[in-house]
């Protein structure tokens, strides 16, 4: 009898606690960029767990990205999640696949996410995931429902991006008491007014909630380190954190602050390979064919060359620069050609003819 009880209180406890916080299945997705930078993913995603935040965000990232996720919610034991995503891209496609798990034996929410991404354009992308939600309370039993995800991201400015992103498009609800899966309408901006600072601002509407205000800010320190803070409003938060690059490898933190429940903590371990396509970068003006012809013996510095400087690079025009300066900005520095090559659209070709024009330091 004292074990039962002991299961109703904790069963009990954590009821209250989501209910209190957050509705059912609020809590899927949110990987450490988000939270850290106050809940703003709809305009500018850095990892694969865009499948659960915006999945248009999916054709941004790399040829192939992965991420693991752990968070421990307020210090309590029992409110913990874990995710995994996976991207490939082919083409100009991307698919995704994202695994969620929150909460323990007693009450555990789950929930399966496939997406696909394309791009309409050079600066416009769209996404759609379908999900899987699976709720199981320990002796009420289990039931699952599906829903549907939409998002678009678009490229206003080279300085600006705008997104909006769709939750349960098709109205889910789940369980015999047909208790709705939340449906969230969102919509932000992302602008980078240097390649260093990237300021965000978002509105979220939950359908059954009001207007939640969300701003966040990242700071870029030596092409490594990632520092981020963020406030949101309905309920009110405070949220940070970081993030450190090496090599494919990026490892998270976020924390985020609720006024009455306490601190959330949260970490991260991403892989990368090869980025394709920019996130917001700064473009500069494109140089004149005068300016090329004059300066085709002018030594090219890689690592800091701008976007226009990168074109006076023999066969690098607007679209390839832009893909150098954001495998840059993700991956740090280029250390040698070989580094050189993993850029798509670099090639061999491009660098024999360029080799003797292209320096590291």
């Amino acid at each position: 009898m004292r074990f039962k009880i002991q299961h109703l209180l904790t069963l009990t406890f954590i009821l209250h606690i989501c209910s209190y916080s957050y509705a059912s299945f609020e809590l899927s997705g949110n990987q450490t960029r988000y939270v850290g930078m106050g809940g703003t993913s709809a305009a500018y995603v850095d990892d694969s767990a865009a499948l659960m935040t915006n999945p248009a965000g999916l054709a941004l990232l790399s040829d192939m990205h992965a991420t693991v996720e752990y968070a421990h919610f307020f210090g309590i034991k029992d409110l913990t999640s874990g995710i995994f995503a996976s991207k490939h891209t082919f083409g100009n496609h991307a698919l995704g696949i994202g695994l969620q798990t929150f909460g323990n034996k007693l009450y555990r929410e789950q929930n399966m996410s496939f997406g696909y991404a394309t791009h309409v354009t050079d600066d416009v992308f769209l996404g759609l995931s379908v999900r899987y939600y699976h709720l199981s309370i320990e002796r009420y039993g289990s039931t699952g429902v599906f829903s549907v995800d939409a998002g678009l991201i678009a490229r206003l400015h080279p300085r600006v991006q705008w997104g909006v992103f769709s939750h349960n498009i098709n109205k889910s609800r789940i369980g015999s008491h047909d208790e709705a899966i939340p449906q969230i309408f969102s919509t932000g901006i992302f602008c980078q007014p240097s390649e260093d600072i990237g300021l965000a601002i978002e509105l979220v509407k939950d359908v059954l909630f009001p207007v939640s205000t969300r701003f966040g800010i990242e700071y870029k320190w030596l092409n490594r380190l990632y520092l981020r803070a963020g406030f949101m409003m309905q309920p009110d938060q405070v949220t940070f954190g970081s993030g450190f690059q090496f090599s494919h490898f990026r490892i998270g933190y976020a924390g985020q602050y609720h006024q009455e429940l306490g601190l959330t903590h949260q970490f991260a371990v991403s892989l990368s390979r090869v980025n394709t396509k920019s996130k917001s970068i700064i473009k500069t003006n494109v140089p004149t064919a005068t300016t090329i012809s004059s300066t085709e013996n002018i030594i090219i510095n890689i690592n800091t060359a701008t976007e226009a400087e990168l074109q006076q690079l023999d066969g690098v025009g607007p679209t390839l620069a832009r893909r150098i300066v954001v495998y840059r900005h993700v991956n740090g520095p280029f250390r040698s050609l070989e580094d050189f090559d993993n850029v798509k659209g670099v090639g061999k070709k491009l660098i024999e003819r360029n080799k003797n024009r292209i320096v590291f330091e």
